[in-house]
């Protein structure tokens, strides 16, 4: 039996010498790439001695994936799963049952080549995955799972009013029966749905950054081929005047491209399991995962959409999850493509509260639009029109336009923003254009922070922050009465509620 074998150290499977090898590779990627460059591109730099350095990397990294392998060691002690670990440093890992959250299985392209996985854990009080093992058979890593998941429940289910050591069993259950339900599946028509209502212009300039990064880091060693490319260039720019017009074309295109790719790459056959326990994500071309989100560790989630989804009736789930330390709020799950009617299922099985009566409504007041209005409409307007003084007329009609549209958009986003107050669940509600909607239960809230600036306090408004294990919500330049009351009125639910926040 796997819990049996667990009590004596086991080691991954043999292949993750292979496993290790590439990762080792991967982060040793700038030094390989000084090497292979001025190799494979003929300069000259160094001669052999660039091949016998070459070399020697490869075979180092060799022999440290190796003593990687034979270092590693993973076994069950009393109430706690133990990772020993490291070459130079060794280190032990111990995490007690009590403390696991989740277990993840991921594939990336090498694994799948060698048909291995990776296990990761995911504990309480942890911003990473701390305890991870690369390379396992898949059978084993499900078995692997299940057993750490069943300990887990029956650390936490223990009976306090039983005598000492006493657990309550937990039914037996299968890997799909606790996955749940599935709700959710992009098919390749799905996929192409979601990657061309992307943010194309955040792809571009993505890529544009990483290219212009490795472009710096490869510029003294190819110096001279940039300096004939620049003056190349440059001569097209001042001998070409459409040169402009077809560049913005050209990076659109790119961006599109790109932004279809990173999407199949990242939600290829995307399926979302729903159950009591919480929420099953498996996605991944190159790199397949499979998240669970275990429903007491989500702090609040948010459903957003775009213009161009919003036409063909997509909208998709940002779930967050509790995690002391710095949040990353890049590091939350999310699902797009979903329909009205998985949206509707997902709000049931963990907002149920949603069917409560509303004890308030509130909205931030037009002051919000007036000061939104001089710092994103008013003062950039007089900056335009002042260029005009020196570059003429035409700026003088871009700035009236200019602050036409800020003033049209700014007054249908503060119009849009809302706060829903029940009894045990919070809802903020805004954006137009980008439509964004968070659901908060009262209990997962850590803090509320109300603030007034010297405008705010001489027209009775005040500005709330509510804090959560994953990161803030704001509700700006509401009624004082109102903020303040509905402060009190969350610190209370916070204060007499017994439920455990993670």
């Amino acid at each position: 039996m796997l819990k049996d074998d667990l009590k004596q150290p086991q080691r991954q499977a043999l292949l993750g010498v292979a496993v290790l090898y590439f990762k080792n590779l991967r982060i040793g990627f700038n030094i390989l790439l000084a090497l292979i460059v001025p190799i494979f591109a003929g300069w000259g730099v160094g001669g052999n001695y660039l091949y016998f350095a070459l070399g020697v990397v490869l075979v180092a990294l060799g022999v440290i994936a190796y003593f990687q392998f034979r270092n590693f060691f993973f076994q069950v002690v009393d109430d706690k799963f133990i990772i020993n670990q490291g070459v130079i440093k060794k280190e032990e890992l111990s995490v007690p049952f009590s403390r696991i959250q989740s277990v993840h299985i991921k594939q990336n392209i090498i694994q799948q080549l060698l048909n291995v996985v990776a296990l990761e854990i995911d504990t309480a009080g942890s911003t990473q995955k701390e305890v991870g093992i690369p390379a396992l058979t898949r059978s084993y890593a499900e078995a692997l799972k299940e057993f750490l998941l069943t300990k887990k429940e029956e650390e936490r289910t223990i009976d306090e009013s039983a005598p000492e050591n006493t657990v309550i069993e937990q039914p037996k259950l299968s890997a799909q029966q606790r996955k749940g339900t599935r709700i959710l599946h992009l098919n390749v028509v799905d996929l192409f749905r979601v990657g061309i209502t992307e943010n194309h212009l955040r792809t571009g300039l993505i890529a544009f950054g990483v290219l212009f990064g490795y472009f710096n880091q490869l510029e003294e060693v190819i110096k001279d081929e940039v300096e004939a490319a620049t003056r190349q260039v440059e001569a097209f720019v001042t001998t070409m005047a459409y040169v402009i017009p077809i560049g913005i074309v050209l990076f659109a295109l790119v961006s599109v491209l790109l932004s279809l790719i990173r999407t199949a790459l990242r939600y290829f056959n995307l399926s979302v399991y729903l159950s009591n326990r919480g929420l099953t994500v498996e996605a991944g071309l190159l790199k397949r995962q499979e998240n669970v989100v275990p429903a007491n560790k989500i702090q609040y989630i948010v459903w957003k959409s775009n213009p161009l989804r919003k036409l063909i009736g997509y909208y998709s789930l940002a779930i967050y999850q509790a995690s002391s330390g710095e949040v990353n709020r890049k590091n939350a799950v999310t699902v797009p493509g979903c329909k009205k009617e998985q949206m509707a299922d997902v709000n049931h099985a963990f907002f149920p509260e949603l069917d409560d009566k509303e004890l308030a409504t509130l909205k931030p007041t037009s002051f919000w639009q007036l000061r939104l209005l001089t710092f994103l409409g008013v003062l950039p307007a007089l900056a335009i029109a002042v260029l005009g003084w020196f570059q003429g007329w035409w700026l003088y009609i871009a700035a009236g336009a200019y602050l036409t549209l800020a003033d049209f958009f700014i007054k249908k986003y503060v119009a849009s923003f809302s706060v829903h107050v029940s009894h045990d669940l919070l809802e903020v509600k805004r954006g137009w254009v980008f439509p964004h909607h968070v659901l908060l239960k009262h209990f997962k809230i850590q803090g509320v922070n109300a603030r007034q600036s010297v405008f705010q306090k001489r027209r009775g408004l005040v500005s709330l922050t509510l804090f959560t294990a994953s990161g803030s919500i704001n509700i700006p330049f509401i009624p004082e009465a109102a903020g303040y009351a509905l402060a009190d009125y969350l610190l209370y639910k916070v204060e007499s509620s017994n439920l455990e926040w993670m």
